[in-house]
């Protein structure tokens, strides 16, 4: 059985990319499940390819003094 390919087209990307610099969605799972998007990262790989990476989620890993130069250390 063959896996099925799925293509979408610039201007699908594109109003989706704009929906979320509107804020209309709270979160990329969302826009996934609104619209039927399959795979975790096909909208960041859009959001990469139209240079919008500023809207990407962002991960904030907060971590005391310590923690930091133990991590130096490690990476040494």
């Amino acid at each position: 059985m063959r896996e099925r390919t799925i293509r979408y087209s610039e201007a699908f990307k594109l109003r989706i990319i704009k929906g979320i610099e509107r804020g209309e969605f709270r979160s990329l799972n969302e826009v996934r499940e609104r619209y039927g998007i399959g795979g975790g990262s096909t909208i960041n790989s859009w959001l990469k390819k139209y240079r919008r990476e500023d809207i990407l989620p962002k991960k904030v890993r907060i971590e005391m003094p310590n923690e930091i130069s133990q991590i130096k250390k490690l990476k040494k």
